[in-house]
């Protein structure tokens, strides 16, 4: 019977908010600053990453809601919202994904114009990433932007983030920053720190203040 309580008590602990992603008992919904930027913020994910509690895009979807779409991929059924957006004329769109030696052509510097700055990024697993990069032909005439990474991720929730990469929530701090949303950047980065403290305290069944 004792065995019993302990696992009821653990699923308890572990059952998280579906907005953010937390041990319900440390839920942060409430405790985030909402923002609006400029910048629009489109992330394509896999499904399976959509639904994994230390996901991060659901993170930028609470805080930035105005500004931010999910889409989710499918490799039989493309996005027909997001590819409407990408064909449309009102946002300067950039694929924020690295750049090796096959796709160093398409490599763009960030220009400001008159058109609203658009970043699609690609939410998943390094894996997922690039099998969704290489499988979706309207990503494929779109310039990337690559991020100056100064240091390393500071995502301690997963292991086995290849070296020079970063999760979803700092590459969209990273745009943000590249179009000189350096508030609205800050902010998310609160709010990553905050949900990461709050997560690991909340699957260990501790209260965070």
């Amino acid at each position: 019977m004792e065995n019993k309580n302990k696992v009821r008590q653990v699923t308890k602990v572990c059952d998280t908010c579906e907005f953010c992603g937390v041990p319900r008992i440390n839920c942060i919904c409430n405790r985030v600053s909402r923002i609006n930027t400029k910048s629009q913020i489109w992330i394509l994910s896999s499904q399976k990453e959509v639904t994994r509690p230390t996901n991060t895009a659901r993170l930028i979807k609470l805080v930035n809601e105005g500004s931010t779409e999910i889409f989710i991929w499918e490799r039989k059924i493309p996005p027909a919202k997001l590819i409407e957006l990408i064909e449309g004329e009102e946002f300067e769109v950039y694929l924020l994904f690295p750049v090796d030696e096959e796709n160093k052509h398409r490599e763009k510097t960030f220009e400001k114009t008159d058109k609203k700055a658009a970043f699609i990024i690609i939410d998943g697993t390094w894996q997922e990433a690039k099998k969704i990069f290489n499988r979706s032909p309207y990503l494929k005439l779109l310039p990337l932007l690559t991020l100056n990474i100064e240091k390393e991720s500071q995502f301690k929730l997963r292991r086995g983030i290849p070296e020079g990469g970063i999760c979803t929530i700092e590459a969209a701090m990273k745009g943000l920053e590249i179009n000189d949303e350096h508030s609205s950047a800050k902010a998310l980065e609160a709010t990553f720190e905050l949900f990461q403290r709050s997560y690991k305290a909340g699957a260990n069944g501790h209260k965070c203040e």
